[in-house]
């Protein structure tokens, strides 16, 4: 009667590990399923673009009574945003038809590769507008904990580039 209460009690130990295994899986899952929503959502957003100044950022780390208003500049400065990005997307689609014209002409390969410098400099320019009109409705104490966490990122990217 022993080994047959043991191996029972064994086949339920096993039994519960399973099912804890399968649990903690299913949990393990949703967060890389989460994780990966969240960079799709980021890399679709040139609101996020910025690094630790990014103005989703700086919305993300605002106490919720100050959100609001920071975040409705960041909205107003949204499909400004998008559009000058797909613009740039766009250029460097004019880059590869230039590639693969017939004919090769540096001065339209040129012509395509400013083109593509132009609009990318419109995204920076439109992002660094965003960033710093959501600056400006920090607090100075808002502020100093951004400068410091700005700092902190770039300290870590700056170690770990090399």
């Amino acid at each position: 009667m022993s080994t047959i209460s043991a191996t029972g009690e064994t086949r339920g130990r096993r039994r519960v590990a399973l099912i804890a295994s399968l649990c903690f899986n299913a949990l393990l899952l949703g967060v890389i399923i989460m994780g990966s929503l969240r960079v799709m959502q980021a890399r679709n957003d040139p609101a996020s673009l910025g690094g630790a100044l990014a103005p989703t950022a700086i919305v993300g780390s605002l106490p919720h009574a100050e959100r609001e208003h920071a975040r409705k500049i960041v909205e107003s400065h949204r499909e400004k945003l998008l559009n000058l990005r797909n613009e740039a997307f766009d250029r460097r689609g004019e880059v590869i038809d230039a590639l693969r014209a017939p004919r090769y002409s540096r001065q339209v390969f040129e012509s395509t590769l400013k083109r593509v410098r132009d609009a990318d400099n419109a995204v920076a320019d439109e992002l660094g507008a965003t960033i710093a009109d959501t600056i400006a409705t920090l607090t100075p104490d808002e502020r100093k904990v951004l400068a410091d966490r700005a700092q902190r990122r770039f300290r870590f990217v700056e170690r770990h580039r090399r």
